[in-house]
């Protein structure tokens, strides 16, 4: 081949049957050219390089100049705590396996009470008992009831549930409920593996043997992905995804969430499906791809250089599939493909100046 250049030049390695410098023939091979450095000429080094890449099977392929190749990653744009809820869903689709879902479980604690509960205190002196939910720091406190109509299962439920929720905070969403026609259920607001409602007599005027709620009730501890899942910390969620979602890692980051690919390079693709009720709450929503590395030692001095691109013969697909290169910065450039869905070889010729 001939090659005429006015700068420095990286050759690549073949045989050159005359090389001109400034108009002065020079006899040196390829090797010996690229080891003498900067001895010929001073300005930035001209690249032509002959590259590889496999399409990532998603517009665009993502390539750089140089390091390694990269992860498909999304970090969450939304910090904890997250308002989340039982059966809230995220579905991701990694490296084009198919959709994969991580659904949230959270449970309440609850206290069941016996059979023999009482379902008409309207002539009872005994109106307390002492409760403790989510194991508050304040310890159990006294509730004080007013059984006056309360002459069925479903009205004593009501004053019990009407008190406790008086007492604010973690009780504000205590439910009671008079189930199966012969006990009482009191349920904690909280859904989580720190949910939970302890019952304790009272010092005076206590009615929870009335209630059957005392020795014969039966507690319940809340279960689930987090202690609270109305308040679930990223390091919580993290560990649920990860645990769901087998083909990519999930870390907690500065009170955030970040989805990673546990693959490289093009191929390596995070999606995340519309559908999912907790993205939005996440802030993990749309899509990321992997990054294919050609190796270089140096970045482009600029974006002037000059990409040419085509599919390799033995694998060019069938049809009029074409291929673009755009975005072009000085770390890399994209690679489009018009079946965005396309994942044959596609051969790259690379002429432009290094960052040296």
């Amino acid at each position: 081949m001939v090659v005429r250049i006015r700068r420095k030049m990286v050759m690549p390695e073949a045989d050159i049957e005359k090389l001109l410098i400034d108009g002065t023939e020079v006899t040196a091979s390829a090797a010996e050219l690229n080891a003498a450095g900067s001895g010929v000429g001073t300005l930035a080094s001209l690249v032509i390089k002959t590259a590889k890449v496999v399409l990532g099977g998603a517009n665009p392929t993502q390539v750089k100049f140089k390091g390694t190749a990269v992860a498909a990653t999304k970090l969450g744009s939304q910090s904890e705590p997250f308002e989340l809820d039982n059966g809230q869903t995220l579905i991701v689709n990694t490296d084009g396996n198919g959709d994969d879902t991580c659904t949230l479980a959270a449970a309440a604690g609850y206290l069941t009470g016996g059979n023999s509960a009482s379902i008409d205190m309207t002539a009872s002196i005994d109106t307390k008992f002492k409760i403790l939910v989510d194991s508050d720091d304040g310890g159990f406190k006294t509730v004080t009831c007013d059984w006056t109509l309360c002459n069925s299962g479903d009205a004593i439920a009501t004053e019990m549930q009407t008190q406790i929720q008086a007492l604010g905070g973690a009780y504000e969403f205590v439910t009671v409920a008079f189930a199966g026609g012969n006990h009482f259920v009191v349920t904690s607001g909280t859904k989580g593996t720190n949910s939970s409602v302890e019952m304790g007599n009272a010092d005076d005027h206590d009615c929870l043997d009335e209630l059957d709620l005392g020795s014969g009730a039966t507690a319940t501890a809340g279960t689930g992905d987090a202690a609270n899942i109305a308040a679930a910390t990223a390091a919580e969620i993290a560990a649920a995804l990860s645990a769901d979602l087998g083909n990519l890692t999930a870390v907690a980051e500065s009170g955030k969430v970040r989805l990673t690919s546990k693959t490289t390079g093009a191929g390596s693709s995070l999606v995340v499906n519309a559908d999912s009720t907790a993205d939005l709450i996440l802030g993990i929503t749309g899509s990321d791809y992997g990054e294919e590395c050609l190796g270089f030692a140096e970045d482009m001095a600029d974006t002037d250089y000059m990409v040419m691109a085509t599919f390799e013969k033995a694998s060019a697909p069938a049809g009029t599939s074409e291929i673009a290169i755009g975005d072009k910065a000085t770390t890399g450039f994209n690679i489009y493909c018009e079946t965005a869905g396309n994942t044959e070889t596609v051969q790259l010729l690379i002429v432009g100046l290094n960052g040296s």
